[in-house]
């Protein structure tokens, strides 16, 4: 009678983990199939992927570099260097905060990984750039000649193509 009792407590428990491990493929087959779905319309609608590009349209930006091949059209945005947040030099630093965003090609799949790769070298670069610079130096430089000087050092960094523009989204210098 005690064996009975105990063979019939095995069997539920041995059901019931059975329905957890069905809900739990379950729920896996569902997330996977969600994703799956939902990725191909965001990639469809423009979104942003992990390293920060994104299909929506941009304007072209600049002009071919000589001994360069004509880029193909830029039709998305990198935006994957993020909020950089770094301070000025001098004797008395200032808090910088700028994002930076620039367009490219899509299609050009090397040039797109190439920029996926540089984003450590790119923020770096950043930083280094506006802590060479004094607070009152930044103030009175005009925003388009430190565009120009970074979109300079950026373009020294890459190998397989080159940047047009670069646009900043944020710029603030905070005493």
């Amino acid at each position: 009678m005690k064996q009975d009792k105990k063979a019939g407590s095995l069997k539920i428990l041995f059901r019931l983990l059975l329905v957890i491990v069905l809900l739990l493929a379950l729920v896996l087959l569902a997330g996977t199939l969600y994703a799956l779905v939902f990725r191909n319309a965001r990639e469809a609608a423009g979104g942003r992927d992990s390293a920060g590009m994104s299909g929506g349209k941009a304007d072209s930006g600049g002009q071919p570099r000589p001994g360069l091949a004509a880029p193909a059209e830029p039709d998305s945005v990198f935006s994957g260097l993020g909020r950089i947040r770094t301070s000025s030099g001098g004797s008395e630093p200032a808090a910088v905060i700028v994002s930076i965003a620039f367009p490219y090609a899509a299609a050009d799949k090397d040039f797109s990984a190439e920029l996926a790769s540089r984003i450590g070298d790119f923020r770096a670069l950043t930083e280094a750039y506006f802590s060479s610079l004094s607070a009152a130096e930044l103030r009175t430089r005009e925003e388009a000649v430190v565009k120009a000087e970074l979109l300079e050092r950026f373009n020294g960094l890459l190998r397989l193509g080159r940047i047009g523009a670069i646009y900043f989204s944020d710029y603030m210098i905070i005493e």
